[in-house]
């Protein structure tokens, strides 16, 4: 009887034990899981006196996404500005004027648990292409054309990039623009929890194994090198020197992936990410899309554009004064 006493206790011990490695381990794969969102100053569309529409659409994993869309006068094409990890579209909003001034309309949107729009994970990629796909089904109905007659070009930083790479060859896409874009998941996982996570390094594999296992994806397919290498068209890659998670080493190993004539590569110092408002990185990114966005596609009798209602409460529209 005492031997069976001893054994009970010994195993309730370990059950205990046990849950409290669990519980440390899945509070730690939060930093993987859930959205660490950055400070960033607030910038209201209205205040950059252009002309717009804000409002709510559904992605088809029924989450809730907030986008602006931006209307020059005459537009020569499209561009879709994506934010970056634990960011919103504030990040990106300082270069809507002077794509707007250069000829573009603008389309910008909060990642899901980002900003404005709903849910608080972040799968690195993996989900979030959805939201681009639902940004281009939105231009087409905005600009009344199924095929989209004007030129697309994507810009992405962080999260936005492997975004904009990992969906590319899928879209009707002539350029995009990439910044600290991460080759693949499975290692900027790692270096997150590295970065994050003051634990000791055995625990490391438990934690990102435990964050896939919430998110429902696996980290090691998550790869825009793969996407990248497919990639024909227009590409412009920029790297900061000081960033410590994305390295230059892994913004070369993107561009020299890509298998198209017309790419260019970047390395611009200490340019602040919190907010994209310096006039070098801005002006480099405008005129690769000036040079690369002036091919005009027609549309066809046949094709009509797609009617699409949404709730009018949820539509703000701002025309220029």
């Amino acid at each position: 009887m005492r031997i069976f006493r001893i054994f009970f206790r010994i195993i309730f011990i370990l059950a205990i034990l046990t849950l409290i490695v669990f519980g440390v381990i899945w509070n730690y794969s939060n930093c993987l899981v859930e959205t660490k969102k950055e400070k960033i100053p607030e910038m209201k569309p209205g205040a950059l006196g252009l002309s717009y529409e804000m409002y709510y659409t559904v992605t088809p994993g029924l989450k809730r996404i907030h986008v602006c869309f931006f209307q020059c006068d005459k537009p020569n094409g499209t561009v879709i500005l994506l934010h970056g990890l634990g960011m919103n579209k504030n990040q990106v909003m300082p270069m809507v004027p002077e794509l707007c001034k250069a000829g573009f309309n603008v389309f910008t949107l909060d990642f899901r648990g980002h900003g404005l729009s709903d849910g608080e994970k972040t799968t690195l990629g993996q989900d979030e292409v959805w939201e681009l796909q639902e940004a281009i089904r939105e231009i087409k109905i905005i600009e009344r054309n199924p095929r989209g007659h004007r030129c697309l070009g994507i810009y992405g930083i962080s999260l936005g990039a492997a975004v904009a790479l990992l969906e590319c060859n899928n879209l009707p896409v002539m350029a995009v623009a990439v910044d600290e874009c991460y080759e693949n998941a499975d290692y900027v996982a790692d270096r997150i929890i590295r970065q994050r996570v003051k634990a000791p390094e055995f625990l490391y594999p438990w934690i990102k194994m435990l964050a896939e296992y919430r998110l429902g994806v696996r980290y090691s397919d998550i790869n825009p090198l793969a996407s990248v290498v497919k990639w024909q068209k227009a590409l412009l890659v920029i790297q900061s020197r000081d960033e410590k998670i994305i390295q230059r080493k892994d913004a070369m190993k993107i561009y020299k992936s890509a298998r198209t004539n017309k790419k260019v590569f970047v390395s611009l110092p200490n340019v602040k990410r919190e907010v994209i408002n310096d006039e070098t990185y801005i002006r480099i990114v405008v005129n690769f899309f000036k040079d690369n966005l002036r091919i005009f596609i027609p549309a066809t009798n046949e094709e009509k554009p797609q009617e699409k209602k949404k709730p009018e409460k949820w539509i703000e529209r701002h025309p220029q004064k």
